[in-house]
């Protein structure tokens, strides 16, 4: 769900964090590398997550107070899918920076990948209590409500990421299926079409609408929609 694209320098190895990431954890990361001396080494492979977490062993060793290497190894283990592994560096994260707005978001989204849909939510509130302005983190809170089976309170934190950033194709879609859930194919057909027009190659918003065509009775555009859902997916 999240890739920012991000390259980050991490104990010698070229690391891309699959996860958005602020310019403060990406600087504190890169200033730990650079302390221990170990920039030199040879980089790692993008999925190379193994050298990944190497290296953030190393930085851990280097000065276990210091939360850098226990977010790096952390992020390792989430690229990975090794949730259950991650969630501990992450614990480890707060109890070092009590305080810091991403690391709770960080957690909340191991959470939610482990289904631990009340944990989740619980930083997701924690995380925004300490940065509000936060969409990714509304429609990340909007999503673990939905699938906690709370489609009232999902659809508040959806318009809520919404209203702060127009452009949030998964507020769209997500919002989407709340309203598909609650019955309301025509508002969740509103949402798909706006995430279309946002992301014309997003392939899961045309199979989604398709369903909300086929709930209002509209067979053709539900059938346009599955071919174009074919044509991209089979790119």
């Amino acid at each position: 769900m999240r890739d920012a694209g991000i390259l980050a320098l991490l104990g010698g190895f070229v690391m891309k964090i699959e996860r958005s990431v602020s310019l403060w954890v990406y600087a504190m990361v890169i200033l730990a590398a650079l302390s221990t001396g170990v920039l030199c080494q040879a980089p790692c492979g993008d999925k190379d997550y193994e050298c990944k977490i190497a290296a953030a062993n190393k930085l851990i060793d280097s000065d276990p107070k210091k939360a850098d290497g226990y977010i790096a190894r952390g992020d390792a283990y989430y690229n990975s899918n090794r949730f259950a592994e991650a969630l501990p560096d992450y614990n480890k994260w707060i109890e070092l920076s009590p305080n810091n707005a991403e690391a709770y978001f960080y957690r909340g989204d191991t959470y939610y990948k482990l289904k631990q849909y009340k944990n989740a939510i619980q930083d997701y509130t924690r995380s925004l209590s300490l940065d509000p302005n936060k969409a990714e983190v509304l429609t990340q809170r909007g999503n673990a409500y939905d699938d906690d089976g709370n489609f009232k309170a999902a659809l508040a934190d959806y318009n809520s990421a919404i209203s702060l950033d127009r452009a949030n194709v998964d507020a769209y879609l997500n919002r989407g299926v709340a309203y598909g859930r609650q019955k309301n194919y025509r508002a969740a057909i509103d949402d798909y079409t706006k995430a279309i027009s946002l992301d014309p190659k997003y392939a899961d918003a045309y199979k989604k609408r398709a369903l909300a065509y086929d709930a209002i009775g509209d067979a053709e555009k539900a059938a346009a929609d599955r071919a174009k859902y074919d044509q991209l997916t089979n790119q």
